[in-house]
């Protein structure tokens, strides 16, 4: 089980939701549950937007989930 981005909206505009999701799963595929979302792309005053549900994380992580790529770094900075 991983802690991976879920890529959504358009070509230009792209934020991610983050998920738990089973390592065969697809990229966009199913997940198990969704965890927060992340915005790359700075608002109008130049703020990005990270919402994680720490309580539920703790608990993938207590339970053998690997935190993936970019989500790794997220979870550093907090």
């Amino acid at each position: 089980v991983r802690i991976r981005m879920q890529q959504l909206g358009s070509t230009k505009a792209r934020f991610y939701r983050i998920v738990v999701a089973p390592k065969e799963a697809k990229r966009n595929g199913k997940f198990i549950e969704e965890l927060g979302s992340y915005e790359p792309y700075p608002d109008s005053e130049k703020r990005k937007y990270v919402l994680l549900d720490f309580t539920r994380i703790k608990y993938w992580l207590g339970n053998g989930a690997q935190p993936m790529g970019l989500v790794r770094k997220l979870l550093g900075k907090v």
